[in-house]
């Protein structure tokens, strides 16, 4: 975990050292630039026996090469896009370590984008990357991380009300990972205002999800696979008092300027995080499908804090936060999650 704490450690100080530069864009730009330089070469210089799925991976790309898929071949339970983007690097002779190089940037990059674009705290941003758990699950998910990240960026394009280019990264993201799919509702939800009375009114139906969860999931597992879907009972409970903490604390402190649209979206998306882990106690798919709309977590908690005047208020927000994603952090990661602790470089 020593590498891990310390980039940490390097987000901090990049954040604080940051801070002093004047002008919003530069400032952000530097700070994004060098915080995901760090995230891309931890991932970059990893042992292939860091992440619970890697292995398989290497062996898929190394395959990939000699598959056709335009004439129906298939590899493993990999997505057409997936596999032409591993058959690029392939038949370019490019090593698996290389390939994992290329990977950490492919994902790293367009995350890094949005935050620049969009966070208020772009290092308070990445820290709720790295201790929140996407850091952790891109170790090992590529095909999803990668279409998290093709959504994310997408995200400009739900901005700027361009609803083909959106469907296209969309389209796009599912050729790497069919989960992407759940993406298109952001489009409509970014404009959707829900009045305090009509979330209260939420309440019943999402209590009443909670209680019917096993039935709801194997109804869209019948749905959504064509075959009959088995209750994996994850306990996943955790995360969901999180996401409704979180969406709570955003409500009560958030800014209450209806023209706000950003706001009201990352609000919006964390709706469907919540209802969606409502039923990842079932499933483990389930909970990742979420992912997509729980990533703006990392822009909507520094909007709630940036948005409090009182800065011994922001400030004590700050360390509460940090405190507790380190610890959350500490007793997951550190854990052995995913096989991404103990870390080990590719030359051990």
């Amino acid at each position: 975990m020593t590498i891990y704490y310390c980039l940490i450690l390097w987000v901090g100080l990049v954040s604080l050292f940051s801070a002093s530069i004047k002008g919003k864009q530069k400032r952000n730009i530097i700070a994004v630039g060098l915080c995901g330089f760090g995230i891309f070469i931890i991932q970059a210089l990893r042992s292939d026996a860091v992440g619970i799925d890697i292995s398989g991976y290497i062996t898929g790309y190394h395959l990939a090469s000699n598959i056709n898929v335009f004439a129906g071949a298939r590899l493993f339970n990999y997505e057409v896009g997936y596999i032409l983007y591993s058959q690029v690097f392939s038949k370019l002779g490019i090593s698996s370590q290389w390939y994992l190089a290329i990977v950490a940037l492919t994902i790293i990059g367009p995350l890094s984008y949005v935050w620049y674009k969009n966070s208020k705290m772009p290092g308070l941003s990445i820290f709720i990357y790295i201790t929140l758990g996407f850091f952790t699950f891109s170790f090992s998910g590529l095909r999803q991380s990668i279409a998290m990240a093709i959504i994310f960026f997408g995200f400009k394009y739900i901005q700027e009300r361009h609803l083909v280019k959106f469907i296209l990264c969309v389209a796009l993201a599912t050729t790497f990972h069919t989960t992407a799919i759940i993406s298109l509702a952001a489009y409509p939800l970014y404009s959707l205002r829900l009045k305090p009375a009509q979330l209260v009114l939420m309440i019943p139906p999402f209590i009443m999800a909670f209680i019917f969860r096993s039935q709801i999931f194997l109804l869209i597992y019948r749905l959504y696979k064509g075959v009959a879907g088995e209750v994996e009972n994850t306990n996943a409970y955790t995360m969901l008092i999180v996401m409704i903490l979180v969406f709570v604390l955003a409500c009560i402190f958030g800014n209450k300027d209806k023209l706000d649209l950003k706001f009201n979206a990352y609000k919006n998306y964390m709706l469907v995080a919540i209802f969606v882990q409502l039923l990842a106690s079932q499933s483990n798919a389930v909970m990742r499908a979420g992912y997509y709309y729980y990533l703006f977590t990392t822009l909507l908690i520094p909007e709630v804090i940036k948005n409090q005047k009182d800065a011994v208020v922001r400030t004590i927000a700050v360390n509460l936060l940090i405190v507790a994603l380190l610890y959350f952090f500490y007793t997951t990661t550190g854990n052995g999650y995913l096989n991404v602790s103990p870390y080990h470089f590719y030359w051990e």
